[in-house]
Order: C-alpha cells, then sequence, then structure tokens
C-alpha cells in the first residue's frame, strides 16, 4: 500500500505542468528589443513630417531656380505638347534659310510603369523614364545653317538636347529630343503590419503565456499597438515623402538633362 501510494504522487506529479521560468527566453527578449526599436522608428517617421515638408518645399525652390518646370513643363496631355514644341521649333526655323523643317514624334512610354504602392520597408525611386517623357525631334536645314541653329538653342524656353547631327541629300540633319516631366501622381507608401501573435508565440518556444514570459509578451504587444495607434500621423508624414520622391526623381533627371545639354553647347 505504501509503494502504491508513493507511485500516485509521483504520477501526479508527472501531470502538473513545468513550472514558469523566472525569466523570458532570449528569443522573446530579443523580439521585445526589435518591438521597442520599430516602435521609436516609426514614432521618429510620424513626427518627421515637417522634415519632409522641408525637403518638399527646398526641392520646389530648386527645382524653380533653375527653370527646370519651364525647361520640362509637368505635362498631362503629350501630344498637344509635341504639337506645342513643333510650332516653337518651326518658328525658331523662320530666321534660317527657306525650307527648314522640324519634325517632332511621340517618345517611348516608360520601360515599366511606377507602382501605385511600395513597402516602407524597401522604399522606391523614380526611373528616369518615369518621372520624364520626352519627344523624339529631327530637324533638317542647310548645312551652312547648322552652327547658328545649335548656337541659337540656348535662347529657346524648351532645351533641344542634341543627340547627333549628319549629312543627308547635301541637308544638315539633326536628331535630338525635347523632354517634359509627366503628370505623376505619387505612390502610396504602406506600412507591412506583422503577426504579432506568431511572432510571440515563435519567440515563446512553447512556454505557457505566464510569469515572465507573459509579462515580456505583453510589452511586445504593446510596442506593435504604440505603432497601430500612429497609423494618422504615419499616413500623413508618409504621404508628404512620397511628394518628395517625385521631385528627387525629377531633381535627378534634370540635372543629367541639362549636363547633356550644356556640354553640347560648349
Amino acid at each position: 500500500m505504501r509503494w502504491l501510494v508513493l507511485s500516485l504522487l509521483v504520477v501526479g506529479c508527472r501531470s502538473e505542468p513545468p513550472p514558469s521560468p523566472q525569466k523570458a527566453p532570449a528569443a522573446l527578449q530579443k523580439l521585445w528589443r526589435d518591438s521597442l526599436r520599430y516602435q521609436k522608428a516609426h514614432r521618429a517617421r510620424a513626427r518627421n513630417k515637417v522634415g519632409f515638408e522641408a525637403d518638399r518645399r527646398k526641392l520646389d525652390r530648386m527645382l524653380t531656380e533653375v527653370q527646370a518646370y519651364a525647361h520640362c513643363p509637368v505635362t498631362k496631355d503629350a501630344a498637344a505638347d509635341r504639337a506645342a514644341v513643333e510650332a516653337l521649333l518651326g518658328e525658331y526655323l523662320t530666321g534660317f534659310t527657306p525650307g527648314s523643317k522640324a519634325r517632332v514624334k511621340a517618345g517611348p512610354a516608360p520601360a515599366k510603369a511606377p507602382p501605385s504602392e511600395a513597402s516602407t520597408t524597401q522604399g522606391y525611386d523614380y526611373a528616369d523614364d518615369q518621372v520624364a517623357g520626352h519627344h523624339r525631334v529631327r530637324v533638317t536645314l542647310e548645312p551652312g545653317d547648322l552652327a547658328a541653329f545649335l548656337k541659337g538653342l540656348k535662347a529657346l524656353p524648351r532645351l533641344l538636347e542634341v543627340v547627333g547631327t549628319s549629312k543627308e541629300e547635301g541637308r544638315a540633319v539633326v536628331v535630338g529630343r525635347v523632354a517634359y516631366f509627366r503628370d505623376l501622381q505619387p505612390l502610396r507608401f504602406v506600412r507591412p503590419k506583422p503577426d504579432v501573435e506568431a511572432l510571440v508565440r515563435e519567440a515563446a518556444g512553447g512556454l505557457p503565456m505566464e510569469g515572465a514570459v507573459k509579462a515580456k509578451a505583453d510589452k511586445v504587444r504593446a510596442n506593435y499597438a504604440a505603432v497601430d495607434a500612429l497609423e494618422p500621423e504615419l499616413e500623413a508624414s508618409l504621404a508628404v515623402s512620397a511628394q518628395v520622391k517625385v521631385r528627387e526623381g525629377r531633381w535627378r533627371f534634370y540635372k543629367g538633362y541639362i549636363d547633356r545639354f550644356n556640354k553640347r553647347m560648349r
């Protein structure tokens, strides 16, 4: 009988859950530190709306000062802008030998259209052909007019980036392009939302959710919940950041465009 009672006591002990650890496991500790950094980073991003607005104003001022929007107007109707460029070059050519002609054709669409959304973890930088388009230009004139024609391009309100010159059937041929900024709708930056409960379960490693484990898990949940509560401020800040990205793309394109134009005009 004494042996039986002892056996029952042993069985009873084995059926009890393991005692809760006095300290959360290392994986859960790391998850808590990661969640703390996540919260701090997103609080900073939400507060940085003012900084993004300052960047936007600075880029707008820079683009205006270098006459980027005069040389490359933001264009909704590319066909109408093409006709305007053709008229401008036609008027310019009236100062040269009669019979000079400018033909303007539409340029290609972007190799890859920009997305409507992008993850905040990856960001996005626009390609040149996404922020700007161009019209292909072919001008024919008398060879004796070529030097004066090229020199006078500096005075035109639109920049003709000369790609090459040649002679065909006794006439000088100038091939180039005139750029414009696409009327681009800024993309929307989206914050990926982690599955917090799945992260907590994995980090806890199967330990019961009590004691030190529960306390640390609750801190993890609180950090992620604090970021969720910031969603309106984050959305507003990210919207300005997306506008900055468009202007950065325009500035990058225009700098290369004007550098090539000036190099050809030397």
